[in-house]
């Protein structure tokens, strides 16, 4: 009922905080004040706008409010910006079908594989594990376009860059922390399978200078997603 006391409403933000735990609305009031606060309705409106602009979804939000006003400096204006730049870099299209623990089982042939990486949504590391272990199986592997340089060329490899681009980097690491034996012989297939790919590219020949800096993009390309998945070494 404090919003009535506005001449200007401000229903938008009050559905906004609404959306969001009780825990997150207080850590705001601890660190930007009142939430009833001209200014800071301003402030709020800005990133309800840059949050619709990139739709970003609400536990995103919650995510990226908890992460900006622990590191954040003094002022609504550093805080306004730290939470644009953190859309930006986790932009999620919600509007876009996302992997469900379901769907991620019923993925299981090549096709059903490339169909699943159209969807755009963060996935849960539970959910990306069901899919890895899929195509570790599947044969043939799913093969799709990629791009270097403007020249485009057919691989197994977008599929796992798909996979560990929508986690959080490394975090597949963890599996081998397991004792499941069918994810501890996926993370084997998979180091193996880009291994030899890099290792089929690096003794390739033809196209000349383009051919060779075309398979030199690619081999460094993969070299990044085995350190991603992996870590250094």
């Amino acid at each position: 009922m404090a919003w009535c006391k506005f001449e200007g409403p401000a229903e938008r933000q009050l559905e906004f905080l609404l959306d969001l735990p009780d825990e997150t609305i207080a850590l705001l009031e601890a660190k930007l004040g009142d939430l009833t606060d001209p200014d800071l309705l301003v402030a709020l409106d800005e990133v309800i706008e840059a949050k619709e602009e990139l739709q970003i979804s609400m536990a995103q939000v919650d995510q990226a409010i908890n992460e900006t006003t622990k590191a954040m400096r003094k002022g609504l204006d550093p805080w306004v910006r730290s939470m644009s730049d953190w859309f930006q870099a986790h932009e999620v299209i919600d509007s876009a079908p996302g992997v469900s623990m379901e769907v991620a089982r019923r993925s299981t042939t090549a096709e059903t594989l490339a169909i699943v990486t159209t969807m755009q949504s963060p996935l849960a590391v539970e959910v990306a594990r069901v899919p890895l272990v899929n195509w570790s199986r599947a044969e043939p592997k799913p093969v799709q376009e990629g791009r270097v340089g403007g020249i485009r060329f057919r691989s197994t490899i977008p599929f796992l860059q798909w996979l560990v681009q929508r986690l959080e980097p490394g975090v597949l690491a963890s599996v081998t922390a397991h004792e499941d034996v069918d994810e501890l012989n996926t993370m084997e297939a998979l180091d193996a399978h880009i291994a030899a790919e890099i290792q089929r590219l690096r003794t390739s020949s033809g196209g000349g200078a383009l051919g060779h800096g075309v398979r030199g993009g690619i081999v460094a390309s993969r070299d990044r997603l085995r350190r991603q998945v992996f870590g250094p070494g």
